[in-house]
């Protein structure tokens, strides 16, 4: 089934049915100064969850939120591995911390970006953010 999410400016992430939103564009729903950035989402498809997620933190969204949305939908570390596995990252363990970085091109951890979390989204996350 699909739904829109959507960041409001005040770091709210908002579902929004999509009836609602396609009866009027997605582009034209959320033509909106109070709308940071949207995101559909086929819930069948584990991989939009988790880019939601993740973005959508990156984004601004208020963490509580996203982590509900994380608990709801399973997103754990387990999962995680098929995540990464689905966009090419590798995710190990380092210690006792998680340690995530991209397949191609990856040398060493001191010369390669790489994220690190005690949670292996958090650790995806941090990934990402060294990137943008």
């Amino acid at each position: 089934m699909k739904h829109y999410y959507y960041l409001h400016t005040n770091g709210d992430l908002i579902h929004k049915n999509a009836s609602v939103v396609d009866s009027d564009g997605a582009s034209s729903y959320f033509d909106s100064d109070f709308v940071k950035q949207w995101w559909a989402m086929d819930d069948e498809n584990r991989l939009d969850a988790w880019n939601l997620c993740i973005f959508a933190l990156e984004a601004g969204a208020n963490r509580k939120r996203v982590d509900e949305l994380i608990e709801k939908w399973s997103l754990t570390d387990k999962d995680a591995e098929t995540y990464c596995e689905r966009v090419e990252l590798s995710l190990d363990m380092d210690g006792s911390a998680f340690c995530v970085h991209a397949i191609e091109g990856f040398t060493n951890i001191q010369e390669c970006p790489c994220g690190f979390a005690d949670t292996a989204f958090n650790a995806i996350c941090d990934f990402y953010s060294q990137i943008k």
